[in-house]
């Protein structure tokens, strides 16, 4: 089949004699966040990505300069995902809220969280997040510093979250070793391993009923991080953690 070296669409596919095909930057992440979607990290390359656009890769270069402005671009697509929700005018609940949108987002492509917490923001897109979650705490009277800790904090714990729930093995045929893990708890030595014991038990009978222990984007929220061990802030007999003084760093839990 000829190749038209100008565009690398295959000879008549898709278009009319005369007529190049269109290639921007969207269309290039909206393909790169694709494979990566279907194939996980290790799928993409420049020439898989000009194969499915049908294109050279080196016109791929053009709308993406380099393989690092490729992944800037796929947290930018991650963080453009965020659906940031109406402020309700309760600084914790706010947090928590805009935490939980970018598990949501996250959760939609978790192969691409493995980006977003080894990249630092580079695009507005992905600054609007941050924006708004710091926002949010100095107007509920934190300090910058503060604020700045508890975004950190809270993003780290989310991608870590997206990761344990929803990306893949980063070797192919490997499974996440749940069944290894579960099976391990159950042979450890109570004398060598008190205090682990009675709070696995703990852990997992304190999720709210019907959590699961890969919850869904749409999850109630209800346990704040949606993630296992994690105590639903209504549950009966809880103790609640108490407001903390102005300009100390707020928990995203509230």
């Amino acid at each position: 089949m000829g190749v038209n070296r100008g565009t690398g669409d295959p000879a008549g596919a898709g278009r009319r004699p005369g007529r190049p095909a269109v290639l921007s930057r969207e269309r290039v992440l909206d393909a790169a966040l694709a494979i990566v979607d279907r194939d996980g990290l290790a799928g993409l390359t420049m020439r898989r990505l000009g194969a499915e656009l049908h294109v050279d890769p080196m016109a791929v270069y053009r709308h993406v300069g380099d393989k690092s402005g490729l992944y800037d671009g796929l947290v930018e697509r991650a963080f453009a995902g965020v659906e940031l929700p109406a402020r309700t005018g309760h600084w914790a609940e706010d947090f928590a809220a805009v935490v939980r949108a970018l598990r949501a987002a996250l959760l939609r492509h978790p192969d691409v969280a493995a980006l977003v917490g080894t990249r630092p923001p580079a695009t507005p897109a992905a600054f609007a997040v941050v924006e708004a979650a710091v926002r949010v705490l100095l107007d509920g009277g934190s300090s910058a510093e503060d604020a700045a800790d508890a975004v950190d904090c809270a993003g780290r714990m989310v991608v870590g979250h997206v990761l344990a729930d929803g990306a893949r093995s980063p070797v192919a045929g490997l499974d996440g070793g749940e069944k290894a893990h579960e099976s391990a708890q159950q042979e450890l030595n109570p004398a060598v391993f008190p205090a682990w014991r009675p709070s696995r038990t703990q852990v997992w009978n304190t999720r709210p009923t019907g959590c699961s222990s890969s919850p869904s984007p749409g999850c109630c929220g209800r346990c704040r991080t949606a993630g296992p061990g994690r105590r639903a802030p209504d549950r009966p007999g809880r103790r609640r953690r108490p407001a903390p003084r102005r300009g100390a760093a707020p928990h995203p839990a509230g």
